[in-house]
């Protein structure tokens, strides 16, 4: 696999009904580091997952896309 195909399926894992495989989609997000705007928007668009830990994992993803207000406003909510 290249990475293309890697992020690819990172993306579909992250609306996977499991909250397990949707936490560890997200930090692969975060261990591969900023790719294409693509995988930034749909990394956004998971920051109310149902999920705490996927929501926290998200936006840690988000720090390294440069999306640091967002991620840290999911952190704070999530402390709270």
């Amino acid at each position: 696999w290249g990475k293309e195909e890697y992020l690819d399926e990172l993306a579909r894992r992250l609306s996977h009904s499991n909250s397990s495989i949707r936490y560890w989609a997200a930090t692969g997000f975060s261990v591969a580091g900023p790719t294409s705007e693509q995988y930034k928007t749909l990394l956004l668009n998971h920051l109310d997952d149902p999920s705490p830990a996927v929501r926290i994992a998200v936006a840690e993803a988000l720090f390294r896309y440069g999306e640091q207000k967002k991620g840290l406003g999911t952190l704070e909510r999530a402390l709270n």
